[in-house]
């Protein structure tokens, strides 16, 4: 296993415009670069189209969605073990 890769759950809006929702977000970091494997289908924060303005319990939420995601498809065999971290 390779340190530098590694699987982050986060939150964005998805899609990213004024019109997205709060989502739970996963990525996959490595050497020289990440990409953004999931998003939830969701709104953890109804009405707010800026992750700044987040409460932390909104933030928590998201991020506890993509983490389950992550978790369940390392459990699965669809990705490999990684350490899973948390923007922020």
């Amino acid at each position: 296993m390779t340190p530098e890769v590694r699987y982050e759950a986060s939150c964005g809006i998805r899609p990213p415009r004024r019109g997205g929702k709060v989502r739970g977000v996963a990525y996959v970091f490595e050497p020289g670069g990440g990409l953004e494997l999931w998003n939830c289908g969701h709104d953890h924060a109804p009405g707010v189209r800026n992750c700044q303005l987040l409460t932390p319990e909104q933030r928590a939420d998201a991020r506890a969605c993509a983490e389950t995601w992550l978790n369940g498809q390392i459990d699965g065999g669809h990705l490999d073990r990684y350490p899973i971290t948390h923007d922020g």
